[in-house]
């Protein structure tokens, strides 16, 4: 399968975290055979179209989309990454029938629920590295995404979730 993997974390208010996690499913994804493309929107000055645009270019078959954070992490400026994270994801829907898939630290914590304020098809909880590539292989396979560990979907309309795998180890195999 073609891959996009998309970080979204745009925030300016700390000192801007590179995509280290995303990196990381990004190299499972290809060790499991996956072709594979990773772009990082924070120096982007229009995101949306940066978005639409790597869509269009490499016209994959899934769409991962990692966010960091559910809020601005301030006291002084609060307020919502969601917001702007749903709207990158409508982005990439508008231009492609791929499936888009949510993963990410705020994802993790946010759970199944998740996909009550992201417009994505699925979520994936806990390590992506694992339950991504294993995500892609159900979605190949035409079974069932929700007997994978760590993916939520939206089934009969509500957000449903599987729990997800842990790590072993910090080593790839």
């Amino acid at each position: 399968m073609r891959v996009l993997l998309v970080y979204v974390n745009r925030s300016r208010l700390h000192v801007p975290p590179p995509p280290i996690g995303l990196a990381y499913v990004a190299a499972a994804t290809e060790r499991a055979g996956h072709d594979v493309r990773l772009v990082d929107l924070y120096p982007a000055r229009d995101p949306a179209a940066t978005l639409r645009r790597e869509v269009r270019a490499f016209a994959p078959d899934v769409v991962g989309v990692s966010v960091r954070n559910i809020d601005s992490a301030s006291a002084q400026l609060v307020g919502s990454q969601l917001d702007e994270a749903a709207g990158l994801v409508a982005a990439a829907r508008a231009e492609t029938d791929a499936h888009v898939v949510v993963g990410g630290p705020a994802v993790s914590i946010l759970g199944p629920a998740a996909l009550r304020h992201l417009p994505a098809d699925f979520a994936v909880l806990g390590e992506g590295e694992v339950a991504f590539p294993e995500l892609l292989a159900a979605l190949a396979d035409r079974r069932d995404p929700l007997s994978v560990p760590g993916v939520a979907a939206r089934d009969g309309g509500a957000p449903r979730g599987t729990a997800p795998a842990r790590l072993t180890s910090f080593v790839p195999s």
